[in-house]
């Protein structure tokens, strides 16, 4: 039996629903059901009745919910208590995050913090969201810096910093390069080019077309974004990604167009439930979010 396993019982309890808890705790269906399992094998006993049209606890599952919050408080606790000893003379802050920073003006923010805090250093990895939960859950970093929908989570407390809207670029060659605002359902005969370097959030792209209703041809690449702007400009596709990537070195020959949903992420701080974080972390992530949050406006 291990913490995360238990994490993720509590998470399936409270979510009713295995997809919805796999969304929440940021890995696959199949992921979290081959952890459940392997917990129940371990306890020798089942605690979900697994039904296509209901959802149920059984009894000793019932039971076993209780124990399993009562051990986690525990656990977050212990934890609160040996962060003060673990590292009482902190002078690093160290970050995960998406590689974005540039594009939301964070780079110049770390920059000026390193200014006025001379003492503090700060280390930075850029990678997919998937690495950075899995830093954050074996401390390898304090903070995570994140894209997401999501600001409650069973496992991470997350802090928005900012928020920003999915955008449609487009030539300026193209049928709807005039309008200021397009629904998705004018997009059905488009071709698509999206990036998949981070797997997290192409279930948003999806969502934004299943919502509107198309099923419109679509590429992914792994293409540098300049790139994408480029095939953009030719005409020969069209991107959704979020406004600030998309007015970032704004390629000419490209429009940005508003989706009359407004569908938006919030760019937000990520930190382990339950891990203390040192005074340097808490000072770092006030400083952002007091001098970030302003760039969180519309273009």
């Amino acid at each position: 039996m291990t913490i995360q396993q238990l994490e993720f019982f509590i998470a399936v309890s409270e979510c009713r629903q295995f997809t919805a808890a796999a969304n929440e705790l940021y890995i696959s269906q199949s992921s979290l059901s081959k952890q459940i399992i392997a917990l129940e094998r371990e306890l020798g006993v089942k605690l979900f009745a697994r039904d296509t049209r209901n959802f149920s606890m059984t009894p000793v599952g019932e039971e076993i919910l209780e124990r399993a919050r009562r051990m986690m408080e525990e656990y977050r606790q212990m934890n609160q208590t040996v962060s003060v000893f673990r590292r009482p003379h902190q002078t690093e802050v160290s970050i995960g995050a998406v590689p974005v920073l540039n594009h939301y003006g964070i780079t110049e923010q770390l920059l000026q913090f390193r200014k006025e805090n001379p003492k503090i250093s700060i280390k930075i990895s850029e990678t997919v969201t998937a690495d950075i939960f899995e830093m954050l859950d074996r401390q390898q970093i304090d903070i995570g810096l994140i894209r997401t929908p999501y600001l409650k989570d069973n496992c991470y407390d997350i802090l928005p910093i900012l928020e920003d809207e999915h955008v449609l670029l487009v030539s300026e060659r193209h049928r709807l390069a005039e309008c200021s605002e397009v629904s998705v359902e004018q997009l059905d005969d488009d071709n698509f080019m999206l990036m998949d370097t981070d797997p997290y959030y192409t279930r948003f792209y999806l969502k934004i077309l299943r919502d509107g209703g198309i099923h419109p041809r679509i590429e992914y690449t792994k293409m540098r974004l300049e790139t994408i702007k480029i095939c953009v400009m030719e005409n020969t596709c069209v991107s959704l990604m979020m406004s600030k990537v998309a007015g970032y070195h704004k390629t000419p020959g490209t429009r940005i167009l508003r989706i009359r949903s407004h569908p938006s992420l919030y760019l937000a701080m990520a930190t382990k439930k339950g891990v203390g974080i040192s005074t340097q972390c808490q000072k770092l992530r006030d400083f952002l979010i007091q001098n970030t949050a302003k760039q969180g406006e519309p273009s």
